[in-house]
């Protein structure tokens, strides 16, 4: 898994997902939990990959317990955040108040890292608020993108599951021994060069990619294209009901369909949606 696919199960979750697989007579062929070692070998492979992309990776990868656990300076959710940090601008105030930046704004991932992610909000940033409001995955009269695919640009939040410090447990240390600060970050953002294929602003929240290096960072952000990326599937369905009330909410407060002379003069969102207007401090 880690080598083909770029994901670390944590023992606790492969263990109970072994488990689960055998009690259910997955990968044996005979319908009996066989805990031998040859169940826990390759008979399970693709039950696994179908348990993981339909999976939150921060229950995947993370463990609960640090009992025994040591950090590792190298896992890829250390070598992404540290790379991120790298191409992020320092800016530096000298004494007479001139600004310098101490990064070159830009780093890259070497050809050996693999990594799988999962998105969890993406939009199409070529188009308007209203536009991406109107056609989003809740929208049952749009089941395809709406525009030009050919000339969009996807923004994405990702995640890899581990913690912010990139570690599989919260206290692990990811110091890397020569002075460098500690970087701390979950949520990555990434951004598509050029459209990546079987993925789309219809695309379920959750759904997992595999992205390998060589991968370029600029100012934070992950580029990413088809020649960087594979598109797994899957999804996270807690998260499929979250998203739809969040776009519905959002067309409501842009007030999407709505006649655009009424909503200039007396369209109130914040009442129209219960949200409820913080009192004045005079009043």
């Amino acid at each position: 898994l880690a080598s083909i696919v770029g994901v670390r199960p944590s023992p606790e979750w492969l263990e109970a997902c072994i488990d689960h697989l055998n009690s259910n007579g997955s990968g044996n062929g005979n319908g009996h939990g066989n805990r031998g070692s040859g169940s826990r070998g390759g008979n399970h492979e693709d039950e696994i990959l179908y348990q993981i992309i339909n999976t939150d990776l921060r229950n995947v990868i993370r463990r609960v317990s640090s009992s025994g656990s040591t950090s590792n300076n190298n896992s890829p959710g250390v070598q992404l955040r540290r790379a991120i940090s790298q191409s992020i601008p320092q800016v530096n105030t000298n004494n007479n108040n001139s600004t310098t930046t101490s990064s070159s704004c830009k780093a890259a991932l070497s050809s050996s890292f693999r990594i799988l992610l999962q998105i969890e909000e993406l939009l199409d940033v070529s188009q308007n608020v209203e536009d991406r409001i109107a056609h989003g995955p809740s929208s049952s009269s749009a089941p395809k993108p709406s525009g030009n695919q050919s000339k969009r640009c996807l923004k994405m939040c990702v995640s890899d599951g581990y913690y912010p410090n990139g570690q599989r447990t919260k206290t692990a240390a990811s110091s890397s021994g020569n002075g460098e600060v500690q970087v701390e970050l979950e949520h990555i953002v990434a951004m598509e060069t050029s459209p990546i294929p079987s993925l789309s602003v219809n695309s379920k929240p959750g759904i997992k990619i595999i992205i390998c290096g060589p991968i370029i960072i600029h100012c934070g952000i992950l580029h990413l294209h088809s020649g960087n990326t594979t598109v797994c599937g899957g999804c996270i369905p807690s998260l499929i009901p979250i998203q739809q009330k969040a776009l519905e909410l959002a067309g409501k407060l842009a007030g999407v369909g709505m006649d655009s002379t009424f909503r200039a003069l007396v369209w109130n969102p914040e009442k129209e949606c219960g949200i409820d207007e913080e009192e004045d401090e005079g009043e």
